[in-house]
């Protein structure tokens, strides 16, 4: 999300009002495998190294310590990271996949994928004054 909506110019410097934009800043995005590794591959695959060859200055992992999400999301989830030029650490967003619809619908078939995304926080921090 942030390779495709990437806030000011590309020289490399802060916006006036010194602001950071997160391409030049140490950005992540961190997965939960939730199927005790049954899907790890096919995610690494389909998914991790897909976005790591669009998206070189991003970095894509499984994070096997995240407690947040599970018992959330089923199946795998993600979350979004950028750290500001002063070291800040900042969680952007997250999503995953919910069984609500295939309860809703009582079909087993079901899928969803949900996901927010802090845009108040995003452009406060990286955005122009």
């Amino acid at each position: 999300m942030l390779a495709g909506h990437q806030l000011g110019g590309g020289d490399g410097r802060p916006e006036q009002g010194g602001h950071d934009r997160p391409q030049h800043r140490g950005r992540r995005g961190r997965h939960l495998d939730l199927t005790s590794g049954r899907h790890r591959r096919a995610l690494g695959e389909h998914v991790l190294d897909r976005l790591a060859q669009a998206h070189p200055g991003i970095t894509f992992s499984f994070d096997d310590e995240r407690a947040s999400g599970r018992g959330y999301y089923s199946g795998a989830g993600f979350e979004i990271r950028a750290t500001t030029a002063a070291g800040e650490d900042l969680d952007l967003g997250d999503g995953g996949f919910t069984t609500w619809s295939a309860d809703l619908l009582s079909n087993a078939k079901e899928r969803l994928l949900i996901s927010g995304l802090g845009v108040e926080r995003l452009c406060g921090r990286f955005g122009r004054q």
